[in-house]
């Protein structure tokens, strides 16, 4: 990682490491980096980096709520929330019933978890109503 570099630099110097030599750095592959990151390391292994994939510019022809046969994960807390009769529940529970009911999946399969129930229903305050960790549907 680059911005570590300057530490170890001093600890090998300090050390008396002199047979130990840093022949490369790199960004650390988060916050933006990812692409960078994977660039370095295939330059560094003298590998070409890979070609840059164009981006999808045309619009989505499918509803924007669904994503391959599943609802988004606001939908998923609606009607979560609709089940429990709108009831306040804290995000761990929210989350908790997402991954137990399993109508909802990330793509990278792993759970959804208090944090991201926390955003989502930030992001969406025309439907959910907040109060500290807890979360119900905006009642109009």
């Amino acid at each position: 990682m680059k911005a570590i570099l300057p530490n170890v630099e001093r600890v090998l110097t300090a050390s008396d490491r002199t047979d130990l030599r840093i022949a490369a750095s790199l960004d650390f592959p988060a916050q933006g980096n990812q692409r960078r990151y994977v660039d370095g390391l295939a330059s560094f292994l003298g590998q070409k980096p890979a070609p840059r994939a164009k981006p999808d510019t045309r619009r989505a022809t499918r509803q924007p709520s669904i994503r391959d046969g599943q609802p988004t994960l606001h939908e998923e807390i609606r009607q979560i929330l609709l089940s429990y009769r709108n009831r306040w529940m804290t995000t761990r529970e929210i989350a908790d019933e997402v991954n137990r009911r399993g109508c909802y999946r990330k793509r990278d399969g792993s759970d959804v978890t208090p944090y991201q129930i926390h955003g989502r229903t930030r992001k969406y305050p025309q439907l959910f109503e907040r109060d500290g960790s807890r979360a119900r549907l905006f009642d109009n």
